[in-house]
């Protein structure tokens, strides 16, 4: 079992301890049914102040200890197939290579700004997580038959990912002396509170202004809001890993299992949820490929004749 999976359980087992408390109840693995399900959610949301999406990945999380129990001999609730998890679909909110070029562009900024500049660019073409983006130094790059790779081990996954360095990073590293730009602060949650903040003012800066459909922290009531909002407010951390997946998705020469083996997804089902894909798009993206190839033929036809 990889640290993510580990660390997840660890929080589910900390919500469920933090909601007997609030019950006053103890409750066994034969009391998760349907009735429990809805006690829990409404905990989680009204009491945790968690988003829906959040406390319905929760319910998949008990329900799957629960069936672990049946398989092991437990008695569990002869309505636990009914209670189902569920999972809200939010806006996937990345930056084009219009945008990126955007981006490169606004001068003067302060070092700060600079470095967050250059690292959501670097972001959107390594397409790694912001935990292992601030990982990464120049004794990770290896040259192999002429080309230079940047291997890493993912922290979440444990998986370990060879990323050829495009020449946008290559750019930003002579800027550095070959090394990747500074952090902000040495601990890692606090470092990437403050990315955050910068990246959303570099994007300000770029005149990232339109309006975008996406979820935005409400200070208030301190959970995300589903909306429209200018578009660098939704700017964040994870925005880079899924700019680099649907910027390169559904080109010819990028197929699918080449783009998750630098993301590291598991499963192609898994990478095509993270960008947002729909079934009807596969055919368009298909229908584009051969629209190419059939000019391309027409050219070389043309030019023979």
């Amino acid at each position: 079992m990889n640290v993510g999976t580990v660390k997840k359980y660890n929080t589910i087992v900390s919500k469920l301890e933090t909601f007997q408390k609030f019950k006053q109840k103890q409750y066994y693995v034969k009391d998760i049914d349907v009735s429990f399900r809805h006690e829990f959610l409404t905990f989680l949301m009204k009491q945790e102040r968690l988003s829906s999406n959040t406390a319905g990945r929760y319910i998949k999380f008990v329900k799957t200890i629960a069936l672990d129990a049946r398989k092991n001999g437990i008695e569990v609730s002869p309505m636990l197939d009914d209670i189902k998890g569920y999972t809200v679909r939010s806006p996937k909110v990345t930056l084009s290579f219009d945008e990126l070029n955007e981006i490169k562009r606004i001068l003067p900024l302060d070092e700060k700004l600079q470095a967050a500049r250059d690292w959501l660019v670097i972001s959107c073409f390594v397409g790694q997580r912001v935990g292992d983006l601030f990982t990464m130094h120049r004794k990770m790059i290896s040259v192999v038959e002429g080309f230079r790779l940047l291997t890493i081990e993912q922290q979440k996954t444990r998986k370990v990912v060879e990323i050829p360095l495009h020449e946008e990073v290559e750019e930003i590293l002579k800027k550095y002396d070959g090394n990747f730009p500074p952090v902000f602060l040495a601990e890692p949650e606090s470092n990437k509170a403050v990315y955050n903040k910068y990246v959303k003012e570099v994007c300000r800066l770029a005149g990232l202004t339109e309006i975008t459909r996406g979820n935005l922290l409400n200070p208030d009531t301190g959970r995300y809001e589903s909306g429209d909002y200018e578009k660098f407010k939704l700017v964040s951390s994870h925005i880079g890993r899924r700019s680099f997946a649907t910027n390169f998705y559904g080109e010819e020469d990028y197929p699918t299992p080449l783009l998750m083996s630098v993301t590291g997804h598991g499963t192609e089902k898994m990478f095509l949820e993270y960008i947002g894909k729909k079934p009807g798009q596969y055919a368009l993206t298909l229908a584009k490929i051969w629209k190419r190839k059939k000019i391309e033929t027409e050219r070389q036809f043309e030019i023979s004749a």
